[in-house]
């Protein structure tokens, strides 16, 4: 069977290091032109240039610990196996992602995860889940599913390219999630709502601005060691009681109205950049690393590495902790495909054996 490997080396440097570069040094411009960096979604927001600095240097030593993560595998995807049962199981998980909530979207969005990873996925089925994805955006105004399958589909050709050539299509894909996705999401003609380059500009920063936010607020909240150790857990804040991060910043940045209309600011790796935060933090990175020495499986280092370039574009925008969640429940995943793999091994095996002694006595 023909063995296929990805290098996702360049890709992990532009998602986790060349991106928060460039995107946490803009607010550093400002702030070194005019003293602060204002940033309005639903209240103001001044940024100053420690809060800045926080920002920017947290996120750039995070993503250089995910790089050297990854650093022993030499950021090798190896795929063997490609089986129309593993087209079909994808096809299940994406359709579950699309109407169910909770564990059953966490379960099966994980194990959508190890699918992509380590089965060569036929082109007309990542065809189809992107028209899957296409219309979740239509109907429920999302957009992950689309991106998911787009990224998935693309690594083997997006994996060969260069790095200059990579910032390049970045910069078109944000864009493009930008300008023709999101009015999508909301049922508009992209590039409707705008009809001159500075209302243009405008637009765009209704969409980076949140992310900012939220992270400039993140940092500048004193969340307790409980609430901080509970996010990376799974189930930890139903076992706790421990109000949610999420919640948190709602109520902390967020007007009344809109947080009982549903709104929320989501969460970011900023509410760990603290003495106790990056303690935490780096208690995240040995359970990852540990499952990745331990298990020492290709199966689980493909998986890992497909997980963080699918979820590189929202490293600006989602905490660490939620990674690790996801990757912890991958674990799991791995673990019990292969213990059923070598029980399905070991009885092929005594039939073999079976076989062979029957064959001899007759």
């Amino acid at each position: 069977m023909e063995l296929k490997i990805y290098n996702v080396q360049k890709l992990i440097i532009l998602f986790y290091i060349v991106i928060p570069l460039i995107f946490f040094t803009v607010p550093l411009f400002f702030v070194y032109e005019t003293g602060e960096f204002k940033v309005h979604f639903y209240s103001t927001f001044l940024a100053t240039l420690d809060g800045v600095l926080t920002i920017l240097i947290g996120h750039l030593l995070l993503g250089i610990l995910i790089y050297y993560l990854f650093k022993a595998t030499n950021f090798e995807i190896k795929i063997y196996r490609k089986n129309i049962l593993n087209d079909i199981a994808s096809i299940i998980c994406f359709v579950l992602l699309m109407f169910s909530h909770g564990i059953v979207t966490m379960l099966a969005g994980s194990l959508l995860f190890i699918i992509f990873a380590n089965s060569r996925i036929y082109n007309l089925t990542y065809f189809f889940l992107l028209m899957l994805g296409f219309l979740n955006l239509l109907i429920h105004g999302e957009r992950v599913l689309f991106v998911f399958a787009l990224l998935a589909w693309s690594l083997r050709y997006i994996s060969k390219i260069s790095i200059g050539k990579l910032i390049i299509l970045g910069i078109v894909g944000l864009f493009g999630l930008v300008y023709i996705l999101q009015p999508l999401k909301y049922g508009e003609m992209p590039f409707s709502n705008f009809t001159n380059p500075l209302e243009g500009l405008s637009y765009l920063l209704q969409h980076v601005f949140p992310i900012y936010y939220t992270a400039f607020l993140s940092n500048t909240i004193d969340f307790s060691t409980t609430s901080l150790l509970v996010e990376f857990v799974p189930f930890g804040k139903s076992l706790s009681g421990e109000l949610g991060i999420v919640e948190r910043l709602a109520i902390e940045g967020l007007p009344a109205n809109i947080i009982s209309e549903g709104g929320r600011l989501g969460s970011n790796s900023a509410m760990y950049f603290s003495y106790i935060g990056a303690t935490i933090l780096f208690l995240m990175f040995f359970v990852v690393k540990s499952n990745m020495c331990i298990l020492r499986s290709q199966m689980l280092i493909n998986s890992y590495l497909i997980y963080f370039i699918i979820q590189g574009p929202y490293f600006i925008r989602r905490s660490f902790a939620s990674f690790t969640i996801d990757l912890i429940i991958i674990t799991f995943w791995v673990i019990l495909i292969s213990f059923i793999l070598m029980i399905v091994k070991n009885k092929k095996r005594k039939l073999r054996k079976n076989e062979y002694i029957y064959k001899c006595y007759k």
